[in-house]
């Protein structure tokens, strides 16, 4: 029989929510003065995005917050969602606020999204956290030219071409057939 137990969702959003309480308390700029709240991205940026997207952001604040989203593709407004309360974000099993993106409304092409925490308190400070940059690609159009492998045991630098069948033996090679100058995929 084990002895250990795996932690449930809600402990340790529990311990995330003491621990981010504990730092805000610590963050005031002086005693009783006004503080910020602390907020972070949960995704990771530049990626490609074929399919309604949840992207989320964690945030505290002693007084509650709400996340303020702003999605631009060259410096026009494409899209504004101001989530008032944390839900559970499917895509990644977080209680976060996050707005969702549709590739295909949003159309293909790069996008910035800039997201602001805003302090329920009165006289408290806004955080504007770091544009989060992604890829809208509704028709997975913006693919890897070129695909080659690699295998360090049965491949070949000298006789191999980077297929399947006839891989090289180091990356290094990979890199030096000239194959990859416009993006790629190396399968290891």
């Amino acid at each position: 029989m084990n002895r250990y137990r795996s932690t449930s969702a809600s402990s340790g959003l529990f311990s995330a929510i003491l621990f981010c309480t504990a730092v805000a308390v610590f963050a005031q700029l002086e005693p009783g003065g006004p503080t910020a709240p602390i907020a972070a991205w949960n995704v990771v940026p530049w990626q490609r995005i074929h399919a309604p997207f949840n992207a989320g952001v964690v945030a505290f604040h002693e007084t509650g917050c709400r996340v303020k989203f702003t999605v631009l593709r060259d410096g026009k407004t494409l899209q504004t969602h101001l989530a008032e309360n944390p839900q559970r974000n499917s895509r990644v099993n977080t209680w976060e606020f996050f707005l969702t993106l549709d590739p295909k409304q949003l159309g293909a092409g790069p996008i910035e999204i800039q997201a602001q925490a805003i302090p329920l308190g009165q006289g408290m400070q806004t955080r504007e956290l770091p544009p989060l940059q992604l890829y809208m690609d509704p028709e997975k159009q913006l693919v890897p030219t070129s695909t080659l492998w690699v295998d360090a045991q049965q491949g070949d630098d000298t006789t191999g071409n980077g297929t399947r069948e006839a891989p090289f033996k180091t990356i290094r090679a990979a890199f030096r057939s000239g194959r990859l100058l416009d993006g790629g995929t190396i399968y290891l």
